[in-house]
């Protein structure tokens, strides 16, 4: 083959990938799929006191709004699962601190 046919290929080949990467690059992304989130009621957990949280990981007023968390997981949350929210002496609502608690935040200790 001589140089001139050579010369030809590379730049047919040259505008086609030239081509395809322009074509591709005008195309618009797929939108994401739109993700349905359920917000279970709070359950009111005694002495006028709530969990809440997207993890459950808060102890609130029961008449306080809803409180939106931004949803990402801590292992301590688990910590929260099995423990008292309460109101506490101080008068305000928050989880009773007992041993079990205690070490299960500073061990992570989830039993």
């Amino acid at each position: 083959m001589n140089k001139t046919i050579l010369i030809a290929m590379l730049v047919v080949i040259i505008g086609v990938v030239a081509a395809v990467g322009w074509k591709m690059a005008k195309t618009t992304p797929e939108k994401p799929t739109p993700v349905e989130v359920v917000v279970s009621p709070t359950p009111i957990t005694g002495n006028g006191c709530k969990r809440g949280g997207c993890s459950n990981h808060l102890c609130l007023e029961a008449n306080a709004p809803e409180v939106v968390s931004t949803c990402e997981y801590k292992e301590e949350y688990g910590c929260y699962q099995k423990a008292e929210c309460k109101r506490q002496e101080s008068g305000e609502c928050n989880f009773s601190l007992t041993p079990e608690l205690t070490n299960c935040l500073i061990n992570g200790d989830l039993k």
